[in-house]
C-alpha cells in the first residue's frame, strides 16, 4: 500500500465471524487490540501484522476448492462447538463440480453441504471438471448451429442443425468418426464425454 510522503494512513481491523483479533504488530513491535490503527506523517516503509485466533468455544472448518470453481466460505472457517454451518458449491463457467468430501470422504457432486453439530476439526474440499465438448468442423458448403466448440451440460442434451448452402446438397454427417446418413439435424444424447 503505498502512502504520500509526510500522509496518514487509518487501517480498519476486523475479524470474521467466531474470530477476535489475537495480536497486533507495527514494525514488529506490539501495539494494543484495537479496531483501528492511524500512521501519521508517512515519511518511511512500515509493516503492519494482524493476527487472529477463533473465539474460545469455536472450531476451525477448513473450506478448498479446486480449479474450476469455488466453495463459500472458503479458508479456515471459524464455528461455535456443536453449531451448524452450510457451504455453498460452484463450479465457473465450462466446468461442472465433480466431487465434494468432507473430511476424506464423498458426499457426491453436490451444490450445497450442511455441517451439523460441528464438535472438531473438519475439513470439506470440492473439485470440478471441465464440461464435455463437441467441435464442429467448418466445412465448405453448409453451416451447423451451433457452431465451433460447444460445451454441453454433464450428461445432457445437444442438438444440431444442419442446413446447404444454395448450389450444395449435404451428402452425410460424420459423429464420432463414423459416417451417418444425411439430415438436417443431428442430436447427441446423454453426454459424459467429448464429442465430434
Amino acid at each position: 500500500l503505498e502512502v504520500p510522503y509526510g500522509g496518514t494512513q487509518v487501517f480498519t481491523i476486523a475479524p470474521d465471524s467466531g474470530y477476535e483479533i489475537s495480536s497486533i504488530k507495527l514494525g514488529g513491535k506490539a501495539q494494543p487490540i484495537q479496531s483501528e490503527i492511524a500512521l501519521h506523517d508517512v515519511k518511511k516503509a512500515a509493516t503492519l501484522a494482524v493476527t487472529f485466533k477463533p473465539l474460545v468455544g469455536h472450531i476451525l472448518v477448513t473450506a478448498s476448492a479446486g480449479k474450476g470453481g469455488t466453495i463459500a466460505p472458503a479458508g479456515k472457517v471459524a464455528v461455535a462447538k456443536g453449531g451448524d454451518t452450510t457451504f455453498a458449491i460452484a463450479a465457473a463457467d465450462g466446468f461442472r463440480i465433480l466431487d465434494v468430501k468432507v473430511n476424506g470422504k464423498s458426499v457426491g457432486a453436490v451444490s450445497s453441504y450442511k455441517l451439523v453439530d460441528v464438535q472438531k476439526a473438519a475439513t470439506i474440499a470440492a473439485s470440478f471438471t471441465v464440461l464435455p465438448a463437441i467441435p464442429v468442423s467448418k466445412v465448405t458448403g453448409g453451416t451447423s448451429s451451433p457452431a465451433g466448440k460447444v460445451l454441453v451440460p454433464y450428461g445432457g442434451q445437444q442438438v444440431f442443425a444442419i442446413e446447404a448452402m444454395p448450389g450444395y446438397t449435404l451428402r452425410n454427417l460424420v459423429v464420432n468418426g463414423k459416417k451417418m446418413p444425411a439430415s438436417d439435424s443431428y442430436v447427441f444424447d446423454n453426454v459424459t464425454k467429448n464429442g465430434s
